[in-house]
């Protein structure tokens, strides 16, 4: 797709155009009576204190946790099912990959941190492992588009999402839910508020839930990639009645299956099919794979919030935070049962925050929010190839014994420090000007060691050696420590001339932080890579008619993006390499519309679209067997489609003053894109569609509830993220969505 130059002006135009006239013309709504229940809106803390969601000056998709249960979402990856320009899904290491509007971070070891960030009750996850969360008693669900560079920072060069859960409350409440569905489902889960005193109230959640395999592994029968969580979070809340509230909260999950998931294999090069490696076309969710015997994820957190209302000018609020992640997975990368190339990751990352946020808010509308912010994280990922002994054949024929085993340690230190305010001043009656600015700095150390000297033969290396790369002969060690800093700004105007129209227009400035390869094999010294950069411009407009029960928000979006910071793989000297580098520059831009509709107090409809065009502007790569550099500027944005849109209705469809059931229905779309940075055709995905149905039942007086929900009705196979390994081991692979599930669910609430 192509996008005139003039695009935001264009865009913009289009936008004061759709203001200035009445609904889309595809869209008619009967008449409702003005009596009738207009669109709830949805309070967000978006710009760090409680606005509606129809006054916030920002692109955001918001939905409830109501809504989200109705509809039967079960984890982050929902999200995609509601947001135009969102790509979010679960990666190879269990780690989320987000993309916003063309920008994210695919890759998932430590060095690398991701590019839209997750944010759990307001604590920033370092790590895209342990980031794809489950919904569990989940109050709503922010998702935040663009550069949120000044009031949260880190890593939020694309965007944020935050997720928001329930408080304790002072009334006494509990939920028990069980569940069954296909793939061998099942599922338990109970929440109790149990409020302790007149100002101290609890609240408790667990949950269990396990399935089988969506994969069959031909090498030996059973399923392969299945589930089998715990999830567990206790909160406590002192609330004096007035100006002041202490929260805790601690919460732990493990996933902890019976294997990893193995990727599908798309296709299989002259090196894989020398290698002995089998040809592709076995379907997507038939692998061959004989190193996927371990996998499980935990993760542990402790947060306490307290906030004061100092004054009536003067709101102080402090988030202290402490959490641990410990990830152990094998994953077969060969695609195949041989013994080439099995990666396996011993992941321990632990992390402290600290925020301390004030707010101000003046006689006359003006606000100012301003804070510190502290972060440090301690990651050590000892991981490798391990390789046992194995004949390789050429076309069938007997060859030699290779044994191949390489190991390293990656030790990541990161401080982060950060100064940040945003000003929001009243001009006039209907005018607001907004000006922030953050300051950060990021103190990176990677102490990395490395061993790749194992070759000929079975060296008789075990996993329990590799663990300890230092301690193989060969080893060596490289060092890189740096500090990587910069100024944030953002200047915002918004028009507000009645409660049915918003517009506004924002210049953002976000930043991520440089470091070094996690993967290099120089001796001495890391291979760095810079920092990356977004400017961005955004216009947009929230525009409600009819009492409410009708709104659009839509947006017009540029992106100007220096040094993007990309992996690839390839192999130079018979010999597998992994490049973390800066591409040069990209331009992402397009439009987003989000419309909701309540016709009657029995029908709720909404629709999303998004247009996207992402193009490199440069992008200047080594070329591993050469050594040149060539031009890979005509080269596709990976996980950036042309266009995205969804649609959706909840219908009441019957009820008395004692029941009702409510179906809904939701569909998402997407056209083409690469999965892949080196734009592997077989890895490509095309067009496709998702349609999911949900049909929920509740007796009121009992409390009494079911849900029947069935996902990706047409049962679509779809690449979410894949792996160009043609090189070598010579196998380009494949994670794919999930494919039809049907799950039942009851429950009943006290």
């Amino acid at each position: 797709m192509k996008v005139p130059d003039s695009f935001p002006a264009t865009g913009i135009a289009a936008l004061l155009a759709i203001t200035a006239s009445g609904l889309p013309g595809t869209v008619v709504l009967a008449q409702a009576p003005p009596d009738e229940p207009a669109i709830e809106s949805i309070i967000v803390e978006a710009r760090r204190f409680a606005e509606p969601i129809g006054e916030t000056p920002l692109a955001v998709t918001a939905v409830t946790g109501d809504d989200l249960e109705r509809i039967g979402a079960v984890d982050l990856g929902s999200l995609e099912m509601l947001t135009p320009n969102l790509s979010l899904d679960v990666g190879d290491a269990s780690n989320a990959v987000i993309y916003v509007r063309g920008i994210g971070q695919r890759d998932s070891l430590s060095f690398a941190d991701p590019g839209v960030a997750v944010y759990l009750d307001d604590v920033y996850l370092g790590r895209a492992q342990g980031s794809f969360l489950e919904l569990f008693d989940v109050n709503h669900i922010e998702v935040l588009r663009g550069p949120q560079g000044t009031l949260y920072g880190r890593n939020t060069i694309g965007g944020a999402i935050k997720y928001v859960s329930i408080r304790p409350e002072a009334e006494f409440s509990a939920d028990i839910e069980a569940g069954i569905g296909n793939y061998g489902q099942r599922e338990l889960s109970a929440v109790l508020n149990l409020p302790l005193s007149e100002n101290v109230s609890s609240r408790f959640s667990l949950g269990r839930l396990s399935r089988d395999g969506w994969s069959e592994n031909l090498a030996d029968g059973a399923d392969d990639g299945g589930k089998a969580l715990s999830v567990f979070r206790g909160q406590l809340l002192f609330d004096d009645g007035g100006d002041f509230d202490l929260q805790l909260s601690v919460d732990y999950s493990d996933n902890d299956p019976d294997t990893s998931v193995t990727p599908s294999v798309e296709a299989v090069s002259i090196v894989g099919q020398l290698l002995g490696l089998e040809d592709a076309n076995r379907g997507p969710f038939k692998v061959n794979a004989d190193f996927n015997h371990e996998e499980r994820l935990t993760t542990r957190g402790f947060s306490i919030t307290p906030s004061w209302r100092i004054n009536d000018v003067l709101s102080l609020k402090s988030i202290s935070s402490w959490r641990e992640i410990e990830h152990d997975s094998f994953l077969d990368l060969d695609g195949d049962d041989v013994a080439a190339f099995g990666v396996f990751v011993h992941q321990q990352q632990e992390q402290f925050s600290q925020e301390l946020q004030a707010l101000f808010e003046y006689d006359n509308g003006a606000t100012l929010v301003t804070g510190l912010y502290y972060f440090d994280e301690a990651d050590i990922t000892p991981d490798g190839v391990f390789g046992p002994e194995a004949n390789i054949s050429f076309f069938g024929i007997p060859g030699f014994d290779y044994g191949l085993s390489t190991a390293s340690t990656n030790d990541l230190e990161t401080k982060s420090r950060a100064v940040f305010g945003e000003l929001t001043l009243p001009m006039g009656e209907n005018l607001e000007l907004t000006a922030g600015a953050r300051y950060t700095s990021d103190d990176k150390r990677l102490n990395r060691v490395y061993n790749g000297a194992i070759g000929f033969g079975n060296p008789g290396i075990t996993l329990a050696d590799l663990a300890d790369a230092a301690a193989l002969p060969f080893s060596f060690a490289t060092v890189g420590e740096n500090t990587f800093s910069a100024f944030s700004p953002k200047l915002g105007i918004s028009y507000q001339p009645n409660d049915e129209l918003l517009l506004y227009l924002n210049a953002t400035r976000g930043f991520k932080s440089g470091g070094f390869n996690g993967r290099s094999r120089d001796n001495n010294e890391a291979e760095p890579y810079d920092e990356e950069f977004v400017t961005s411009i955004e216009a947009g407009l929230k525009r409600n008619w009819r009492n409410g029960r009708v709104s659009l928000h839509a947006a017009a979006f540029r992106n100007d993006y220096e040094d993007m910071q990309l992996s690839s793989f390839g192999s130079a000297n018979a010999s597998f390499i992994a490049i973390f580098s800066n591409a040069g520059a990209a331009v992402t831009q397009g439009l987003e519309f989000e419309l909701s509709a309540a016709p009657n107090s029995e029908l709720r409809l909404s629709a999303f679209a998004g247009v996207l065009d992402a193009e490199y502007q440069e992008y200047n790569a080594p070329n591993l067997a050469t050594g040149e550099i060539q031009d890979l500027s005509h080269f596709d944005l990976i996980q950036a489609p042309n266009f995205t849109w969804g649609a959706g209705a909840s219908w009441n469809a019957y009820g008395t003053a004692d029941w009702s059931l409510t179906v809904s229905g939701q569909v998402r779309g997407s056209s083409s894109y690469f999965t892949t940075i080196m734009n592997e055709p077989s890895l490509m995905q095309d067009d496709y569609y998702i349609a999911n149905f949900t049909a929920w039942w509740e007796h009121f007086e009992s409390g009494f509830h079911a849900r029947l929900a069935v996902t990706n009705i047409t049962d679509e196979a779809y690449i979410v993220h894949g792996f160009d390994l043609l090189s070598y081991p010579g196998v380009a692979l494949s994670y794919y969505g999930p494919p039809r599930g049907v799950s039942f669910t009851v429950g009943k609430r006290f």
